[in-house]
């Protein structure tokens, strides 16, 4: 139960606070100044919506936010000679729902050449 109500305060939380629905905020709030006749608080606003959206629009910050974290590890790593097993990270099927079965994506992928690579008997799965 904790879990759900995390879950969706999370989703709503963070449709609040995005980036894109701030700017939208300020976007909406220049535009009822203007309205209200408040024109040089207006401007402000207005111009500051406008900046972030050419900025956001121009630049690659999702590029240059993520990169920190894509550079942390090497992409292909020498591996050791001997590998004792691998370790399969679950998430085709939710636990809470045994009615759910398996979801038919890369997760299936994952599973598939794994089971493979032990009835080879490359790598030995672990438990």
């Amino acid at each position: 139960m904790l879990n759900t109500l995390f879950f969706y305060a999370s989703k709503i939380i963070w449709a609040l606070l995005s980036p894109a629905t701030l700017i939208y905020l300020l976007l909406m709030l220049g535009i009822a100044l203007v309205y209200f006749r408040k024109i040089d608080l207006a401007k402000i606003l207005l111009g500051t919506a406008a900046v972030l959206l050419t900025l956001v629009a121009i630049l690659p910050l999702g590029l240059w936010l993520a990169s920190p974290l894509e550079n942390r590890f090497p992409a292909n790593p020498q591996l050791p000679d001997n590998i004792h097993g691998i370790i399969l990270l679950g998430g085709a099927i939710d636990p809470l729902n045994p009615l759910s079965g398996t979801s038919q994506n890369l997760v299936t992928q994952r599973i598939a050449i794994s089971l493979s690579l032990n009835w080879q008997k490359i790598i030995p799965m672990l438990n």
